[in-house]
């Protein structure tokens, strides 16, 4: 009886450790596909008509900026990787959410 606990006790151990294993793997997983930053992504991000009239009704707060984006930087977003845009002043950045 005590070496079938003994057995018993073993495989738990093993499988605790197996656990351990995978979800520390897991984790680093995580860790290289997650945003550098903590902010999150935006949910107030809208889809308008390319014209100036969407501009003039969207509003334009302290200012604005048309940033204008090719093939090359959709696949770049589709690819997961992040695009990078800065005024000098403030900086922007783009993901692809929902791949």
């Amino acid at each position: 009886m005590l070496k079938m606990i003994r057995k018993l006790i073993d495989a738990i151990t093993m499988v605790q450790k197996d656990y351990r294993a995978f979800v520390q793997a897991e984790d680093e997983l995580e860790k290289r596909n997650r945003l550098p930053f903590g902010f999150g992504l935006k949910d107030n991000v809208e889809i308008l008509q390319a014209t100036e009239k969407a501009i003039d009704e969207y509003g334009t707060l302290f200012g604005f900026d048309v940033i204008g984006l090719s093939p090359k930087h959709v696949e770049a977003l589709q690819r997961g990787k992040m695009l990078a845009w800065n005024d000098g002043e403030y900086s922007t950045f783009v993901v692809l959410r929902g791949k």
